[in-house]
């Protein structure tokens, strides 16, 4: 079940800065989720009359209560998956800020980072300093 994640700076960087951004770039310029928007509620109701697009349901003669049943629950599905949209671009959005902060915590943990030899140096430093070295035993 459980496993290991291992990622390198490069491949989060690029995660982060291109894949995230051209998922975003895309969603926010796709015509699916643009017509999804304007049958919603948040839509307007146009009729395609005079070159608007369609942002209305139109299934018949709206006396018929199916016809409008079926508008109106159109509609209800349009907002609910638009709402839920939404929410996702700004999950992904949320996601991309969060990579990008962790990206310059790690280029700064390694730049502030020791290699072994430099420890090795200070700890010598510190031992010589106070006169004792370590017996080993």
């Amino acid at each position: 079940m459980g496993g290991t994640i291992s990622f390198d700076h490069d491949g989060l960087d690029k995660f982060a800065n291109t894949d995230l951004k051209n998922f975003l770039d895309e969603f926010e310029k796709s015509e699916a989720y643009k017509a999804v928007v304007q049958f919603s509620s948040q839509g307007g109701s146009g009729t395609g009359a005079a070159g608007t697009p369609y942002t209305k349901l139109l299934p018949g003669y709206q006396t018929f209560p199916s016809a409008l049943s079926l508008q109106n629950g159109f509609t209800g599905l349009c907002t609910t998956l638009a709402a839920d949209l939404d929410t996702l671009g700004k999950q992904v959005l949320a996601a991309q800020r969060e990579l990008r902060r962790t990206i310059r915590l790690m280029d700064t943990a390694h730049e502030e980072a020791m290699t072994a030899a430099e420890m090795l140096e200070v700890l010598n430093t510190v031992i010589s300093a106070g006169g004792n070295k370590p017996t080993g035993k």
